[in-house]
């Protein structure tokens, strides 16, 4: 039983506020887990990444929030119709540090102020799920705080 996954980040957003900086961001590459095998003894891994530019040197150090997706807490899932797959998004490649709103067990990432820089986004799919056969999606909304 073999299953594709993707996990999409369909976001632009420009932010502004009252120390003249601004910052935006992109999806450069969505977190897409290709086919799962549910048989394989090893989590299965992707990475995704965002490019955030910022402009201006007022006001606080930006930081970058990831939203909980189709999940009520930080423990996220992939839905297929009415079935779940868990998995996870990370900040760091060891897949220790889980990437939310700073709210107990998770942490956000900061970007510098005044500068073009490219964020990785490491999610996994633990080891020997049995689910459903089926597309997997969630939509994670990112935001960006300055």
């Amino acid at each position: 039983m073999i299953k594709r996954l993707v996990i999409l980040f369909a976001l632009i957003f420009v932010i502004s506020n009252s120390y003249a900086q601004n910052c935006s961001f992109t999806t450069t590459t969505s977190v897409n887990f290709g086919t799962y095998n549910p048989f394989s003894a090893t989590p299965d891994n992707s990475v995704g990444a965002l490019t955030v530019r910022c402009t201006g040197n007022g006001g606080p150090t930006p930081t970058i929030l990831l939203s909980k997706g189709n999940s009520s807490t930080y423990a996220r899932f992939m839905k297929s119709g009415v079935n779940q797959m868990l998995y996870n998004l990370y900040t760091d490649s060891a897949h220790s540090q889980v990437w939310g709103d700073g709210s107990p067990g998770t942490t956000t990432v900061q970007v510098p102020k005044k500068a073009i820089t490219s964020v990785n986004v490491y999610g996994q799919i633990p080891a020997g799920q049995d689910v459903a056969v089926g597309s997997y999606t969630d939509s994670i909304v990112a935001t960006v705080n300055f």
